[in-house]
């Protein structure tokens, strides 16, 4: 059970229930996908079945937080795309009482929102279906509400308790096309009726281009010239260099 919070304070996770897995005699969490930033885990306990707190990480200050190198919270930074594993020391609960911990209690409420299932197929060369890993995202405006980590399987996923509210529901994975959709919870219950929301992304070129020369036109990659070894991407903008309304330029001469 998570509790997880940006370093300006915004709420990323609260009494989230991530599952454990056991890999080469070690225990890690299933992956959790967070953009660039400063973090802080608040909570960090590990529940059995029917919510009963078996082990816990104690809270600085509390007369357990020297059994444990990092007590909560525990600060952390996310940079890029670069993966990092946290590594957090839980201590057993038996024999102690949460005061020892830091905390006035171990009665947790789990967020049981509704749920549904989803399932992202990648179409190969062939044209046959394979299930594929990617990331999930349910959006509310701009704001992210939901965001989860699928598995090459048919997955569980937590809406959000609102179950009339449109909301985009938005999935990503590298080297494929993006799914983008608007739903809410009674129209996924409607149209479903119990089966798994499928997601079918194709092959697609994509790429993250930074720079500090945009001039909101366009952007340039290894320009050489008359389009050679160059791809060139307008944004839409008229009259720029007597192309209008470009969208895409390829001149990438193969190696």
């Amino acid at each position: 059970m998570l509790n997880l919070t940006k370093s300006n304070g915004d709420v990323i996770y609260t009494n989230e229930r991530i599952e454990i897995l056991k890999v080469g005699g070690k225990y890690i969490t299933e992956p959790v996908t967070l953009e660039e930033g400063n973090y802080a885990v608040t909570i960090f306990l590990i529940v059995n079945s029917e919510n009963e707190v078996l082990y816990a990480v104690p809270k600085a200050g509390s007369p357990m937080a020297n059994a444990v190198a990092h007590a909560l919270p525990y600060n952390f930074s996310v940079s890029g795309d670069v993966p990092m594993n946290l590594n957090v020391e839980v201590l057993s609960l038996e024999s102690q009482e949460p005061e020892a911990f830091g905390y006035t209690s171990f009665i947790i409420n789990v967020r049981n929102g509704p749920t549904f299932q989803l399932a992202v197929f990648e179409r190969r060369e062939t044209g046959s279906l394979s299930l594929i890993e990617d990331q999930a995202f349910i959006l509310n405006g701009y704001d992210t509400l939901r965001q989860f980590t699928l598995g090459a399987k048919t997955n569980t996923v937590q809406f959000v308790e609102d179950t009339t509210q449109v909301y985009t529901l938005i999935v990503l994975s590298p080297g494929y096309t993006r799914d983008l959709r608007k739903v809410s919870y009674t129209q996924l219950k409607a149209a479903r009726d119990g089966k798994p929301l499928t997601v079918i992304l194709e092959p697609a070129v994509t790429f993250v281009y930074y720079t500090t020369q945009f001039n909101g036109y366009y952007m340039r990659l290894n320009y050489s010239g008359n389009y050679g070894h160059s791809l060139l991407i307008d944004l839409g903008f008229p009259n720029y260099v007597g192309y209008p309304n470009v969208q895409l330029i390829c001149g990438m001469n193969p190696l």
